[in-house]
């Protein structure tokens, strides 16, 4: 997901093929609950830094 909005930020632009953003909102979202996930299950990962 990181990459497709680094590409839709960069290259593609935010309205690719006529879709008013919708590629773009859907992988900024997921992106951000994937963020959530991830600090809600911090304890439950076992990376040790």
């Amino acid at each position: 997901m990181s990459g497709a909005l680094f590409f839709h930020l960069t290259t593609l632009g935010i309205v690719v093929n006529n879709d008013h953003g919708f590629l773009f909102a859907m992988a900024a979202i997921l992106w951000t609950l994937c963020l959530i996930v991830l600090i809600l299950r911090k304890k439950y990962i076992p990376i040790k830094l």
